[in-house]
C-alpha cells in the first residue's frame, strides 16, 4: 500500500507521496527496491497510484510511446484518465489514481477511484486509511500556518510512525513552480531537504546548544541528499547516500516507476556527475561532502544561477 495526497492552495499545488513498496505474502521490501508513486510525466502533468505497482505500466508505456495525443493537451489528460479508470475497474477498484494538471498556470486534481472520476478537486487521496488517518491526525496538531509546509512535516510523521506499516521509505514531494521568464507554471519535484537518521550529541556554540547528528560506518545511521533534473522535460529525482558511497535515480521516461541503484559514488558530486554523463541531463541540489561535514551546493549545469 501507499499514501499520496494531492491540495491546490489558491493557484499553487502540492503532491506528497512515499516510496514504499508491501508485498501482500513478504510483507515489507528493501527501501532501496521501492517505487516513485508520484511520476512527472511531463512539467503539466503528473500522475500518482496506490496499489497494484504493475498496472501503472500500462498508462506510462503508451504515453513514453507517443500513443496518446497531442502534448500536453486537454486530449492527453482525457487519454490518461480514460486509461486510468480502465485500470480502476479492471483491478477491481484495487488500483486508484490522482492525476494533477496544469492548463493556463491553474492546477487541476482529478482522482480516480471507486470506479469513477472525480474532476476539479481541491484536495485528494489514495492509498492506506490507517495511514491517512495518521496524517491528519498529525496535521491538525501542528501550529504551522503556511498549509504546504504542514503537509510535508504531518507527511513526515507518518514515515516515521513504526504503527504504520505500509507507508515509509521516502518523501516525494511535487509542487509547481516558475519558469525562468516568470510567466509559466511547471511541476517539479522539489529537494529542499536533507535527511539524517542516526545518532547526535550536543554542541556548544556562542553559548548555545546545537544538536548534531551523525551519520557514519562506525557511530551507525544514514543521511541522504536530493537532487533533480535541470530540465523540467526530463523529470528525474535522485538520492545520494554519502554512507553507503551509492545513488539512487528514479527517471520515469527511462525506468518508469523503477529507481536504478548506482554503486561507488563516494560522494554527491561524483554521482550528480555520473548522472550527467549517463542519462545525458544536468542536476542540481543540496549534496553531503565526502566525510558528511558539510554541505555543498552542486549544479552540472548553468540551468540555476
Amino acid at each position: 500500500m501507499t499514501l499520496i495526497i494531492a491540495k491546490i492552495v489558491n493557484d499553487d499545488i502540492q503532491i506528497i507521496s512515499d516510496t514504499k513498496i508491501t508485498d501482500v505474502f513478504l510483507g515489507s521490501q528493501n527501501p532501496l527496491l521501492g517505487q516513485l508513486k508520484t511520476v512527472l510525466l511531463n512539467p503539466y502533468i503528473s500522475i500518482s497510484f496506490s496499489g497494484l505497482p504493475d498496472y501503472v505500466n500500462d498508462v506510462l508505456e503508451p504515453f513514453y510511446k507517443s500513443e496518446f495525443p497531442d502534448f500536453n493537451s486537454i486530449l492527453v489528460v482525457n487519454s490518461i484518465l480514460i486509461k486510468c479508470l480502465e485500470i480502476n475497474r479492471k483491478s477491481e477498484n484495487l488500483t486508484n489514481f490522482i492525476i494533477c494538471y496544469l492548463h493556463q498556470n491553474k492546477p487541476k486534481i482529478f482522482r480516480i477511484s471507486n470506479y469513477q472520476i472525480e474532476p476539479n478537486l481541491k484536495t485528494a487521496w489514495i492509498g492506506d486509511i490507517i495511514g491517512f488517518n495518521k496524517y491528519q491526525e498529525y496535521y491538525h496538531s501542528l501550529e504551522k500556518i503556511i498549509e504546504f509546509d504542514k503537509m510535508e512535516d504531518a507527511f513526515e510523521k507518518v514515515i516515521n510512525d513504526s504503527s504504520v506499516e505500509t507507508v515509509g521509505d521516502f518523501v516525494i514531494r511535487v509542487a509547481n513552480e516558475r519558469d525562468k521568464s516568470d510567466e509559466i507554471e511547471f511541476l517539479n519535484y522539489q529537494i529542499n531537504r536533507i535527511r539524517y537518521f542516526g545518532p547526535y550529541n550536543f554542541v556548544n556554540i556562542d553559548n548555545e546548544k546545537f544538536m548534531v547528528k551523525h551519520a557514519s560506518s562506525q557511530k551507525g545511521g544514514y543521511g541522504f541528499s536530493l537532487f533533480r533534473s535541470c530540465d523540467p522535460q526530463r523529470p528525474a529525482i535522485g538520492f545520494h547516500f554519502h554512507v553507503g558511497g551509492f545513488g539512487l535515480i528514479f527517471f520515469p521516461k527511462l525506468n518508469y516507476t523503477n529507481g536504478a541503484i548506482i554503486q561507488n559514488q563516494p560522494d554527491g558530486e561524483a554521482f550528480a556527475m555520473e548522472i550527467k554523463n549517463k542519462y545525458g541531463f544536468d542536476v542540481h541540489g543540496l549534496l553531503v561532502s565526502k566525510k558528511g561535514l558539510s554541505f555543498k551546493h552542486i549544479n552540472t549545469s548553468a540551468c540555476y544561477k
